[in-house]
């Protein structure tokens, strides 16, 4: 909440506000990892957080969020390895 607050200020936003951008800009660098991967785990946040999702729906998509997770992992760890041997 403090980080929040000290954000918002320093752009002269609101918390709110200076939340979305953050996901935003969060959101982008997922998609630029692996965009298959941040959608599908956008869209099981949605439905996690859909009042309207039933209990099958909710399981479904913590499946389908735990995958996404991993799958981004894996690119992160891709993007972040060294290269190694010889060119």
């Amino acid at each position: 909440m403090d980080a929040t607050e000290r954000g918002a200020r320093a752009i002269g936003s609101t918390g709110a506000s200076f939340v979305i951008i953050g996901i935003g800009v969060w959101t982008v660098e997922l998609a630029e990892l692996d965009g298959r991967a941040a959608a599908k785990y956008l869209r099981a946040l949605a439905d996690l957080f859909d009042p309207r999702t039933n209990d099958n729906q909710k399981r479904r998509a913590e499946k389908d969020r735990a995958q996404a997770v991993r799958d981004l992992y894996a690119a992160l760890d891709l993007e972040m390895s060294e290269v190694k041997g010889h060119g």
